[in-house]
């Protein structure tokens, strides 16, 4: 029944932009409605009763949605973004949160080997993988 809560909200946002505010609004009403649902439930009415009630208590939308509509600006930051551009943007983040970690790695290694000059070659190869973390992070932008 929770799905068919989740599917009807969905239905009633499908011509909305997705900006972020309404897809926390979307949640925010999935949420509540699912509450309802639940508290329905605990008082003893039917599952089928229930989410009937709690869907009916949504009334007409149709001011919020016309409302988000109109706040919606299409070049604005609160845009959409894809799944395959935050799936991208979090790797790149991720390798270069990893290389600032480990940047230090190639001072160390040199210095335990015994490479004469290791401060000399190691830090300028740490700041060369600073600087690339750094590369990769503006590039998530």
């Amino acid at each position: 029944m929770e799905d068919r809560i989740r599917r009807h909200v969905e239905d009633l946002f499908a011509e909305t932009a997705p900006t972020r505010k309404a897809v926390e609004l979307k949640e925010e009403m999935i949420q509540n409605l699912t509450d309802k649902y639940s508290d329905l439930v605990a008082e003893g009415k039917t599952e089928e009763a229930a989410c009937n009630i709690a869907i009916a208590g949504i009334g007409d939308i149709s001011a919020l949605l016309a409302e988000l509509e109109a706040e919606f600006i299409p070049d604005s930051p609160e845009m959409y973004i894809s799944e395959e551009a935050r799936t991208r943007s979090a790797m790149l983040t991720a390798v270069a949160v990893m290389m600032y970690i480990l940047c230090a790695l190639p001072l160390i290694f040199l210095a335990l080997i015994g490479v004469r000059f290791s401060v000399i070659i190691g830090v300028p190869i740490m700041f060369i993988m600073a600087a690339g973390a750094t590369a990769l992070l503006f590039s998530t932008i």
